[in-house]
């Protein structure tokens, strides 16, 4: 069976931790399965890292621009002209975009919903793109592939679309583990002056849950007078610069720092070190770096909504994102209840034991063999 992989994705899904995790599944689909023949579509030689095998050819279909036009041109005759002469069994897509003139099965996949629930954040013409042809490539596409029941959920809602949606099991790196109480204080020593920190990681593009963490942050230093700090670190595709201008004035800066273009080792070492991860974005369907933290012995407080309260159900504390109040509340619990923190800490561990590769994998090759032509 030959099996076309395209691995372009548009900036909201093109996130550090999304890629990372995709990059792996691919690496390890050819690895477990070579007796397909993969083709793996990347803008450029630099998008992703594919190891070298003998059932895998990479090819690499350049894309100078990113306006609709050229997005367009670039689908509809450049990928559709290799597809057509490769004559793949399937083509599955990382993004949510597919091909609407091309015959050949293809699969889609929504690693995250801004296109409905954060609209304010895509330019116009995204928004008008997806507002036209959403539905349409989801009704075109043989299947399409989501890492939660609330995604699936949305899906049908919006869409009216359900028997086609299906289900792969997000995976945690296995890099993300718990430390020891001196690996803990040398990278606090270095990183906050020896202070405790919550810790936030992830989009910086929609202000206002960055905002209302802030709010929170403030409540729960004016309350408890405490010497906790406040890491935010943002993701690779983030723009910082609005976050940049509030911190000018925000009453607690000195106390809050923030961290762009982390290494992946980096971000390993902040987020086992994290007094607790606070995560306060709203209607994500993914959620690598909460499930990161919790692997590595994080305690979590979280929204209670999107694959939130799905993922972290009796592992984390949940909260109103809407309502700063709320957050804070949360923060100063885990704060002063030492037994509960030390509980969230525990199931979190042995919930995290649930996420692997050979599960995710199995699912992932089971929707591809059913939808591929034979």
């Amino acid at each position: 069976m030959r099996i076309v992989i395209n691995t372009k994705m548009l900036p909201f899904n093109n996130t550090c931790i999304y890629r990372n995790y995709m990059q792996v599944m691919i690496n390890k689909l050819v690895s477990r399965y070579k007796h397909y023949q993969f083709y793996i579509i990347t803008e450029d030689e630099n998008n992703f890292e594919i190891t070298e095998a003998e059932n895998c050819i990479v090819k690499i279909i350049s894309l100078k621009s990113t306006n609709s036009i050229a997005l367009s041109y670039w689908y509809n005759i450049k990928l559709a002209t290799f597809i057509k002469k490769v004559k793949p069994s399937i083509v599955w897509h990382l993004d949510s975009r597919c091909i609407v003139g091309l015959k050949t099965p293809q699969i889609i996949t929504i690693a995250h919903l801004s296109f409905l629930y954060q609209t304010n954040n895509l330019s116009n013409t995204a928004r008008i793109m997806y507002s036209l042809y959403q539905k349409k490539w989801i009704q075109k596409a043989s299947a399409t592939i989501t890492f939660s029941l609330f995604t699936q959920k949305a899906i049908f809602e919006n869409y009216r679309i359900n028997n086609k949606v299906e289900f792969i099991s997000p995976v945690i790196s296995s890099t993300y583990n718990p430390i020891t109480y001196v690996e803990k204080e040398k990278i606090q020593q270095t990183l906050t002056g020896d202070e405790e920190y919550f810790l936030y990681f992830g989009s910086f593009n929609t202000q206002h849950y960055l905002v209302q963490l802030l709010k929170a942050f403030t409540l729960f230093k004016k309350r408890l007078q405490s010497s906790m700090k406040l890491v935010l670190i943002a993701d690779a595709f983030s723009n910082t610069t609005i976050l940049k201008e509030k911190l000018k004035t925000y009453k607690f800066k000195e106390d809050v720092l923030l961290i762009e273009n982390a290494s992946e080792e980096l971000l390993q070492k902040i987020t086992s070190a994290a007094y607790a991860f606070i995560y306060t974005y709203e209607h994500t369907s993914i959620a690598f770096n909460a499930l990161q933290a919790m692997q590595a012995g994080v305690p979590i407080a979280c929204s209670n909504t999107g694959c939130l309260a799905e993922l972290f159900n009796n592992v984390a504390l949940f909260f109103d994102t809407n309502n700063e109040k709320n957050i804070a509340e949360q923060m100063m619990m885990l704060y002063k209840d030492e037994g509960l923190r030390n509980n969230l800490i525990e199931n979190g561990i042995k919930k995290a034991q649930e996420f692997n590769w050979d599960k995710s994998i199995n699912e992932t090759i089971t929707i591809i063999e059913h939808y591929a032509m034979p």
